[in-house]
């Protein structure tokens, strides 16, 4: 770095050097003997501890993605300590090149990557062991400068009304005064940086945590710039405290201070002023300003660790992401198993392309396609095509991620309340549901299925949710079947008693069959079609997968008779007590096993050589239509089944009452959420 030294020498040459005496920036760091030494110590092992678990907490795959998360938050958070706002959506933006039209608005986001790009610099490494030399200050300058468009190199002097040419990593040839605060001569600078280089470079790891505050300041106090020294001084405090701590830049102090901003400009302001008395230290600053300055900047280091301890809790931060990807499948966005492939990559930090598909029980083809929709979301990341998967933290997914990492976006103005959609609209909407309606010869019968169904969906939210997710399903079924489908149906649109309280369950069972097809689909199947019924046992549905043929049956699994009578009570508008039971039971199970075995002879039927892809897709319809203790009955289910296997079929468990969209993880078989959430329409 000899150009940094040539540059100083011709600064001396150029600048008047008052000689003020190197004594007025004392105390560099406090002294051993101060009386604030023992609480000062007392945070910095604190920290020191705070910061090594929080980093040894953290799954390995975590490590990268989330200091990328950090950097853009730490560059939000300084830009905003200078008053500048710029959103790390927008960060983010602008480092894969996308700028805004408004010019100002453009600048910010030059400014924002510049600073990402020197901290990815000193993240990587490369200021290591130099921080706090002349030369390591005035390269972070440059490095930053550098890259800001010609508008931010020029500043106006509000006292004098001066337009000063900012030179990337030139220390500055003129006076200057911030607020109260005059900096020493121009010409004074080299010397007083020869100083700070002297006193903080050979510090040991203990001490240099301790004078991290001190040398923030310091450097703040010489003022060796005409323009960025808040923004140099906090990359420098973030270099010494990823060296010192060993933070893996997982955590950033510049969140505490830009939500404490008075807090720490009052502190820089207090260290500025002289020594007020005798018992305060030695040098020519207040020594106890700094001392409280040390305190809040370590109580701030201090408490962003633990924040940021407990938004990236590997349980928490697990659930956060699992519900994101739920809902993503839900609407659509994402398809099925994606969460599977997030929380897989989250705990391994990397997982091969080739464990994909069997990690979700799938063909390769269609673990590609998933793969394709996470990298294309950019919450997968891979080097190469054949490299392995690491997940990513998007800056526009923190808000529900990590939330309070930083504000939301700034919010789209809302659209005014919706009407209720029209008969017309709907019927265009849910155009095979209202096939089927269609097929009533006596559409007003009082046993009729689609009673007022019209008005009971322009009134109801959760009933058109739920259509749209019927019609889903059997929109994913092709001219010929949806015929074959539909006439099934319509054999069981009137109920034969209302007094059963089963009337539909039929007419539901059917509709099975359109989930298991959907599923095929989902799955990559090709040829798909209904297997024609006959007299013998047969499985539902014969497709074709990679050349490989495919055999599905599908089987549903109801409510209790108790369920279904408590439930026909309460809809006749009887109050009914209940406790829903906590677990299945020997009975359900022993169910669970005779209806599994039925479904394999079924299957061997078409197959009696087991040469195909075989799939028992069974609908379960439990009593707790809420879903509380679905955890512990799939946790019953699993370990019955690894007792008692079924052999000779793939098992998947389909939930179509999936209030909460949540995941579920089995070893016997795989577990899959209404596919109406992620069918498409061709």
């Amino acid at each position: 770095m000899d150009e940094y030294k040539e540059d100083i020498k011709r600064d001396i040459v150029a600048a008047e050097d008052r000689g003020e005496s190197i004594s007025a920036m004392e105390p560099v760091v406090l002294p051993s003997d101060s009386r604030h030494r023992q609480v000062i110590s007392d945070l910095a092992i604190d920290l020191a501890s705070a910061s090594a678990g929080f980093r040894r907490s953290l799954p390995p795959g975590t490590i990268t993605p989330l200091a990328d998360l950090v950097r853009s938050m730490n560059c939000y958070y300084s830009n905003l300590i200078e008053g500048h706002a710029t959103h790390p959506v927008d960060i983010e933006r602008a480092l894969a090149g996308e700028y805004s039209a408004d010019p100002k608005k453009r600048e910010l986001q030059y400014e924002a990557k510049a600073h990402i790009t020197v901290q990815r610099w000193i993240d990587d490494g490369h200021l290591r062991g130099r921080a706090t030399t002349t030369e390591g200050v005035c390269e972070l300058h440059l490095r930053f400068s550098e890259l800001l468009p010609d508008e931010l190199l020029v500043v106006s002097d509000p006292m004098t009304g001066k337009t000063v040419k900012v030179v990337p990593g030139e220390l500055r040839r003129d006076d200057v005064q911030v607020g109260r605060h005059v900096a020493v001569s121009p010409g004074a600078v080299p010397r007083f940086l020869v100083r700070f280089e002297q006193v903080y470079t050979p510090l040991g790891r203990s001490e240099a945590i301790l004078a991290t505050a001190a040398a923030h300041h310091r450097l703040l106090w010489i003022h060796p710039f005409v323009d960025g020294n808040g923004r140099v001084a906090r990359l420098m405090s973030h270099a010494v405290l990823l060296e010192t701590l060993d933070t893996g830049a997982v955590w950033s102090v510049a969140r505490g201070l830009a939500r404490n901003v008075k807090e720490y400009k009052q502190h820089l302001m207090n260290c500025d002023n002289t020594r007020r008395n005798d018992l305060d230290g030695r040098g020519g600053r207040s020594e106890e300003a700094l001392a409280e300055f040390t305190a809040f900047f370590l109580r701030t280091c201090l408490d962003q660790v633990r924040f940021m301890e407990d938004l990236v809790q590997p349980d928490r931060l697990r659930d956060r992401i699992l519900i994101w990807a739920n809902e993503e499948v839900r609407s659509g966005a994402l398809p099925l198993q994606s969460g599977q492939i997030l929380e897989a990559v989250l705990f391994r930090g990397e997982l091969p392309r080739s464990d994909v598909a069997p990690l979700i029980g799938v063909t390769d083809r269609h673990a590609r396609r998933v793969v394709s929709a996470l990298l294309d979301r950019g919450v997968l990341a891979s080097s190469g095509p054949r490299d392995p998967l690491s997940i990513t933290f998007p800056a526009a997914l923190a808000p529900r991620w990590m939330t309070g990492l930083f504000p939301d976006p700034p919010q789209e103005p809302s659209m005014p309340a919706s009407t209720p959609l029209s008969a017309k609209t709907l019927r265009h909407e849910l155009a095979r549901v209202f096939e089927l309606k269609d097929t009533l010869s006596t559409p007003a019968h009082p046993d009729a299925y689609f009673q007022d169904f019209e008005k009971s969906l322009q009134e109801n939210n959760q009933k058109l949710a739920a259509f749209r997710k019927l019609d889903a399903v059997l929109s994913a079924l092709d001219g010929d079947d949806w015929t074959v489908l539909k006439a099934e149906a319509a054999r069981r649109l009137v109920r034969p008693s209302n007094q059963t309280g089963r009337g539909w369950q039929a007419l539901f069972d059917v509709v099975s069959e359109a989930r298991g097809y959907a599923y095929l689909c989902q799955l990559g199947c090709t040829n798909i079609h209904f297997i024609p019924r006959d007299d013998g046992p047969t499985p539902d549905i014969e497709a074709t997968t990679e050349g490989r043929r495919v055999l599905c049956e599908v089987k549903t699994i109801n409510i209790s008779d108790d369920e279904a009578g408590r439930r026909r009570r309460v809809y006749s508008g009887t109050p009914v007590a209940s406790r829903t039971p906590t677990d299945l039971g020997a009975a359900y199970l022993s169910k669970l096993s005779k209806i599994l075995t039925h479904a394999v002879r079924q299957l061997d039927a078409a197959d009696p050589s087991r040469a195909a892809r075989r799939i028992i897709f069974v609908v379960l319809n439990f009593d707790d239509w809420v879903g509380d203790y679905y955890p512990a009955y799939f946790r019953e289910i699993d370990a019955h089944l690894l007792t008692q296997p079924v052999e000779g079929a793939e098992l998947v468990f389909c939930l179509p009452n999936n209030l909460f969209g949540r995941t579920f993880e089995m070893r016997s078989a795989t577990v899959v959420d209404d596919p109406g959430n992620t069918t498409q329409r061709l």
